[in-house]
């Protein structure tokens, strides 16, 4: 009982106090990729889950030309149950995304990613200078 009511605590303590703008995250970048989640592997942490990202590149926005990245964020879905964290997407095997790939990797994964659902954009964290469509992103990409 007090192994579940510590998950239960620590997936409701994860909050944002502070966001990168989009024009550093971009600069912040080694690359943004946008492509399909080949694999979504989930595993214990402590006394959270967390999820272990391979994403296959489909295309370059900006930056380095990279084949597949690879990522971690907090939650997932583990023998049955569910954690998730306010802000912070959960994936499945197929689904389409956005990734700022760091310069150093593990650096503020969760605020790196986006989801793509056809061509509009789904900012978990709803950032309201973020673009809505993937188009508007390739756009501000450019400057």
């Amino acid at each position: 009982m007090i192994a579940l009511f510590a998950f239960l605590l620590s997936a409701s303590a994860a909050t944002f106090s502070h966001t990168t703008p989009l024009p550093e995250l971009a600069a912040n970048s080694q690359a943004v990729v946008q492509g399909v989640v080949i694999s979504a592997e989930t595993r214990v942490k402590g006394h959270d889950l967390e999820t272990h990202y391979v994403i296959a590149v489909e295309q370059t926005l900006r930056g380095a030309t990279l084949e597949t990245v690879e990522f971690t964020l907090p939650g997932g879905k583990f023998e049955g149950k569910t954690q998730r964290f306010t802000g912070i997407p959960l994936w499945s095997e197929g689904d389409e995304v956005i990734y700022f790939v760091p310069q150093q990797a593990g650096k503020d994964t969760a605020q790196r990613v986006l989801t793509v659902d056809g061509h509009q954009l789904i900012d978990s964290l709803e950032r309201p200078e973020f673009p809505h469509t993937s188009d508007e992103l390739k756009v501000v990409l450019r400057k």
